[in-house]
């Protein structure tokens, strides 16, 4: 898993640093929110960069991430052992890659997405100052998504948009379709455009 970072780092660092004369840059915050059976929603923040290396075609990377941690009152019991303490760790990085279809104010758009994500839900109870057991699931996938979606430029410069998107996994190993089954992910995002165009 660290390699992968380390990789998706790397091209991150290159689009900076050599994407200074080139295209335009696109940086961005949002949701991702995926849907789950019984219309349950996982959502997770991100921030984005990206670079147009053409008019229409953005790719960058994006990270999410987000960490819970429940104390409950009384104890709750799983498997015969107690626990009072729940944690849960969601982090997302992808290599995503946005084709515009026009340049009106509103952009339909398709995209695919490659990268990693990791997860963890875990029960603890405190034995001692010192040591702590627990049970729960660990999970570190790589992860293909495809779909598509609009964006919507609120200024007449065209440089801050609001993006939202529909796509599904097509991997099997996404740790979300095999231990959550999922409709599908929806992501929700700001996006704000700057440079000089190529």
């Amino acid at each position: 898993m660290k390699k992968t970072i380390h990789i998706l780092l790397f091209i991150l660092v290159q689009q900076i640093a050599f994407g200074q004369t080139k295209g335009k840059f696109s940086v961005g915050i949002g949701i991702n929110s995926n849907i789950e059976s019984g219309l349950r929603f996982q959502t997770l923040p991100q921030l984005n960069i990206g670079r147009f290396y053409t008019k229409n075609i953005d790719i960058g990377l994006k990270i999410g991430g987000k960490y819970k941690k429940t104390k409950y009152q009384n104890d709750i019991t799983i498997n015969n052992q107690t626990y009072n303490e729940f944690t849960q760790k969601d982090f997302q990085a992808v290599i995503y890659g946005r084709y515009y279809i026009s340049d009106y104010r509103l952009r339909p758009f398709v995209l695919g997405e490659i990268g990693i994500e990791s997860n963890s839900e875990m029960y603890f109870k405190e034995v001692s100052k010192t040591s702590a057991r627990g049970t729960g699931s660990r999970n570190t996938a790589m992860l293909t998504n495809i779909g598509g979606g609009f964006s919507y430029a609120f200024t007449k410069k065209r440089n801050l948009f609001l993006d939202a998107s529909l796509y599904k996994g097509i991997s099997n190993t996404q740790t979300y379709t095999s231990s959550r089954p999922n409709l599908g992910i929806f992501e929700l995002r700001t996006k704000y455009i700057f440079g000089k165009e190529k």
